[in-house]
């Protein structure tokens, strides 16, 4: 992005103020508060996950995830196929499917619970997340059995 400024009153500014460091620290403020503003917390929550995720951080459960959006439809891309979280129906009736009628299947919660959320993002229009989710427990190194001879 870039922004027209008075050249004028940009050297006056610049001339005025202790450092260059100094005018991007006050310039990434006012945009932090714009940013607060106006964008919805679902959304800043959407891209501070994203962020926590790509710096390595622990990644968050599917249940941590569920817990926090109770009201919000969640639609999951996972291992196991596509899932529903609908907030009106209860976790015990959860299908999976592979993108295709007929295709579901039961899936049980304690199957979903424990995946770590890879990515999400957020409509606010019909409140509801895409998410995409992992085994955590297949990214585990298997033990190979042992040999004798």
């Amino acid at each position: 992005m870039q922004i027209s400024y008075d050249a004028e009153k940009l050297c006056a500014l610049q001339r005025y103020m202790k450092d260059e460091s100094e005018l991007r620290s006050g310039m990434e403020s006012l945009l932090d508060t714009l940013y607060q503003s106006h964008v919805p917390a679902e959304v800043r929550e959407a891209i501070d996950k994203r962020n926590m995720a790509q710096s390595g951080e622990e990644p968050e459960t599917l249940e941590q995830f569920v817990r926090e959006h109770p009201n919000d439809m969640i639609q999951i891309m996972s291992p196991g196929g596509y899932v529903t979280i609908a907030p009106d129906k209860p976790l015990s009736e959860l299908f999976a499917h592979a993108g295709e009628r007929g295709t579901e299947i039961p899936v049980t919660w304690e199957e979903l619970r424990e995946q770590t959320v890879e990515s999400c993002h957020y409509h606010p229009a019909d409140r509801s997340w895409n998410l995409l989710t992992v085994d955590s427990s297949l990214n585990q190194p298997t033990q190979a059995p042992e040999m004798r001879m």
